[in-house]
């Protein structure tokens, strides 16, 4: 992947371990998030330590065994320490990249050229694009528009007959905070595993996730996060199974990882290595392009 940016290659600055570039006058919003960031993870870091006897830990990574890595990534996060994304000695940091007008910041790869601004711009409920294998994050103009800070509440309950939860998702994580955290956190799975799981955009399906596969779906992080953060209280009984009657099916980012209001999949011909993340997460899967 070769990045490109056209209009001031000075604008550039930073906030702890991370890059913010090409954000102009907006820089220091994206400084904020990340320092909203920063405080949203303190308590979920430190709730790593209790494993399973966390409710909330119990219910989005199921084992203790771990504990460690969970609270590592956050740690990470929280600071944007730098990694290795390969076998390669370079140590890298996540680079945030504005894309605010057309034209400015360009990606070329496997013959296929995207302005990022256009694919913002195609899709409007666009908020964060991932690149994975990269050290990249995309900003798209709707990330200004989000609330800067989660609301409280919005907590999902709990059906007792079905033991699955029941809420508005979309208001549940909705803001520049948990959507950062979701494509940060690609990146630092990306760094750090071997392997990735199918993402998995739905209460109930990260719930059902062995811990393995818990581990490596970002998803759960953000739950994870958004229900300490929100001191949220109900959960599934973890003795008991979950009823697969009316459970509806979750959206799966196997292949593309995005943070929007809306995925709708189709983005014209070619095939997008991105990952995006959305707020509608109903994803159209027949019709999805862009690939992971």
């Amino acid at each position: 992947m070769l990045l490109t940016i056209g209009a001031a290659p000075n604008d550039i600055v930073t906030s702890n371990g991370y890059t913010i570039q090409n954000c102009g006058i907006f820089a220091s919003h994206v400084q904020k998030a990340l320092s909203n960031l920063h405080n949203v993870l303190q308590p979920a870091i430190w709730d790593t330590h209790y494993g399973v006897a966390s409710a909330p830990y119990q219910a989005f990574f199921k084992s203790s065994f771990y504990e460690t890595f969970v609270g590592h990534a956050l740690s990470s996060i929280s600071i944007g320490s730098a990694v290795r994304l390969d076998d390669t000695e370079e140590l890298v940091t996540p680079n945030l990249v504005c894309a605010l007008k057309p034209g400015i910041v360009m990606v070329y790869e496997a013959g296929q050229v995207f302005d990022i601004y256009d694919l913002c711009k195609t899709n409007p409920t666009w908020v964060v694009l991932y690149y994975p294998g990269t050290s990249t994050i995309f900003i798209c103009p709707y990330f200004f528009l989000m609330p800067t800070v989660p609301a409280a509440g919005n907590c999902p309950v709990v059906n007792e007959t079905t033991n699955q939860f029941e809420g508005d998702l979309n208001a549940f994580w909705k803001s520049q905070v948990y959507m950062l955290l979701h494509e940060i956190v690609h990146f630092y799975l990306g760094a750090t595993v071997e392997m990735s799981a199918n993402e998995i955009v739905d209460w109930n399906y990260a719930y059902s996730l062995p811990a393995r596969d818990a581990t490596l779906n970002a998803f759960n992080y953000v739950l994870y996060v958004a229900c300490i953060d929100k001191e949220c209280t109900n959960y599934p009984q973890a003795d008991r199974p979950q009823s697969p009657q009316g459970r509806r099916l979750g959206s799966v980012l196997d292949l593309l990882n995005t943070s929007s209001t809306g995925i709708q999949g189709s983005q014209g011909s070619g095939v997008s290595p991105f990952h995006t993340d959305a707020m509608n997460t109903t994803l159209s899967q027949q019709n999805s392009t862009f690939r992971r």
